[in-house]
């Protein structure tokens, strides 16, 4: 779904990414490989969180980075809406890095099918 999205407006937007999951396939590396290289923070400012982790009820989930490599060049983007400051934006705020959840995604989806159902 959203993964797949951020994706694709990714690559129209020539901006180079590394997907993470929490098993390897040949697109993604593993958390496990991320903490054993931080050179990927430094290589990859935009963080971008498309799963359920820290949405409600399970609001004290959040993807297993290491906080201590955000730096305030991240920027972090989570697409939870509910709640509005997950614990992943939070903990990228006390890094004092540039955060955004998806509520305006959700906007800007809306009116788009707005505007394509109401032709």
């Amino acid at each position: 779904g959203s993964s797949k999205a951020v994706q694709e407006a990714l690559r129209r937007l020539h901006i180079p990414f590394q997907l993470i999951s929490r098993a390897k396939s040949h697109e993604t590396i593993t958390y496990e490989q991320l903490r054993k290289n931080p050179d990927y923070y430094h290589t990859h400012p935009l963080i971008i969180n498309t799963t359920p982790l820290g949405m409600h009820p399970d609001t004290q989930s959040c993807p297993p980075i290491n906080f201590d490599e955000i730096t305030p060049e991240h920027y972090v983007y989570d697409l939870i809406y509910n709640p509005a400051r997950t614990t992943l934006l939070q903990r990228a705020e006390m890094r004092n890095a540039n955060i955004k959840n998806g509520l305006e995604m959700l906007h800007l989806q809306a009116e788009k099918s707005w505007e394509i159902w109401s032709r």
